[in-house]
């Protein structure tokens, strides 16, 4: 069975490409940081095992699988190093409904690189994989999160109390959506045209 991966993609400033367990080292540099993790599902990985483990348990199979998640991202200038993680996933094939991920290193925290990659990632995924609806969502803490999905063109359709259980609490979750049709008209596409 041929191994697919998902494909490079680029934009102004950046490389989206498959992740690769060469790639441990640069996931594990931020994936350790717990000013990273603090707003995510997962915890900071103690060890270069844990970055392992994430790469062979969940990218690998993910690919294997055909879903495009994560993509590492890398800055032109320094295509070796992964500073962030950004994909989706199906949360529904029969609902036609995927939702968005990411994760960045804190030394990028406030670039744009968030929603430069996630553009180049939407794109990709509406042309390709066709949802009708992209969701997203982040802790009310987040907010520098929230900040970057409207950035991307994701609408906030409300407050879930108590929706994640993370780390020992229960947290408060915007949720975020983006419609093919909203994110045709932002790019000026003709759906109609587009099949």
């Amino acid at each position: 069975m041929e191994e697919w991966r998902p494909p490079i993609l680029e934009s102004k400033r950046l490389y989206l490409r498959p992740i690769e367990i060469a790639d441990v080292e640069s996931v594990f540099a931020y994936a350790c940081n717990e000013e990273v993790a603090m707003f995510t599902s997962w915890y900071a990985h103690d060890s270069i095992e844990d970055t392992r483990e994430f790469i062979q348990e969940y990218v690998i199979p993910n690919y294997n699988n055909r879903i495009p998640e994560p993509w590492g991202i890398t800055l032109k200038e320094n295509p070796e190093m992964i500073i962030v993680t950004v994909g989706v996933t199906w949360s529904s094939r029969a609902n036609h409904c995927m939702r968005f991920h990411y994760g960045l290193s804190d030394t990028f925290w406030g670039q744009g690189i968030i929603p430069e990659a996630g553009n180049c990632v939407l794109n990709h995924v509406f042309e390709v994989y066709k949802p009708k609806r992209i969701r997203a969502y982040c802790t009310t803490k987040n907010a520098n999160s929230a900040r970057a999905l409207e950035k991307m063109g994701f609408l906030q359709e409300g407050t879930e109390r108590a929706a994640l259980y993370s780390k020992g609490e229960y947290r408060d979750a915007l949720n975020f959506g983006l419609l093919d049709t909203d994110w045709a008209e932002r790019k000026g596409i003709d759906l109609k045209e587009t099949g």
